[in-house]
């Protein structure tokens, strides 16, 4: 008798980690499809006009089907091309595609305190899936010939295109630190700066001062616990 329980216990088990991958595998699916289709339909909106004036209403169309759309961000030589939202908190695009259906492999959305690129400091949160995809790139930056390379970014929005240039990239302890975006003064600005700089894995020559205006790319990493991986650029002048 209590082997029948057991047989049926670990059958019972069985199936529902069979259903488990099954429901991960089809969700993951769903959501790599819509940012494909995403993707193709930014490169072919791209391809339609190169002028400035057409690339913003093509953006436009882009954004028709995102209803907190902010903008669209690309990084050079990696496959971080996405568009940006942002919620009214920091919660929902955990777990939702730009189009707000729920999808674990969320969306790469915007800090919700943040006026996005006109804040001293705007910070941009995505998920390291472990496949590739989303934010998994910024491991990349812990590689020093990497990092060296410099690549780019640019953040389409509404407004026009923000160039960026790499400035530095550290490690940050999210049991101990939230990564700020309210600066009060100049001197707190200035602190941050150093702070950043200080604590850098790697930092460009780039010159920055508190007048400039920064944006923070922010995943999860496994160096340690609670280990989160920024990477820091600044908009170029």
């Amino acid at each position: 008798m209590v082997k029948k329980i057991l047989l049926t216990f670990f059958f019972l088990l069985f199936i529902f980690c069979v259903f488990q991958l099954f429901s991960h595998n089809y969700e993951r699916t769903k959501g790599e499809k819509y940012y494909n289709n995403v993707k193709e339909q930014k490169v072919n909106l791209e391809s339609e006009s190169q002028e400035t004036q057409a690339d913003i209403s093509s953006l436009m169309d882009l954004a028709k089907d995102i209803p907190d759309f902010r903008g669209y961000i690309q990084v050079s030589d990696t496959n971080i091309s996405y568009p940006l939202v942002q919620s009214d908190d920091n919660d929902f695009y955990l777990n939702h595609l730009p189009n707000q259906q729920e999808n674990s492999m969320g969306s790469i959305f915007i800090d919700y305190r943040n006026n996005p690129f006109h804040d001293f400091h705007t910070v941009i949160y995505g998920h390291n899936i472990s496949q590739g995809g989303m934010f998994k790139d910024l491991e990349k930056f812990k590689q020093q010939t990497f990092f060296e390379s410099q690549p780019t970014m640019s953040i389409e929005t509404k407004e026009g295109i923000y160039y960026y240039e790499l400035y530095a990239v550290y490690l940050a302890d999210a049991t101990k630190e939230e990564i700020p975006v309210s600066f009060h003064d100049s001197s707190s600005r200035k602190e941050y700066i150093d702070s950043v700089s200080s604590r850098a894995l790697y930092k460009t020559d780039v010159s920055v001062t508190e007048n400039d205006y920064f944006v923070s790319l922010c995943t999860c990493t496994y160096d340690f616990t609670e280990a989160r991986i920024v990477v820091v650029y600044v908009l170029k002048s």
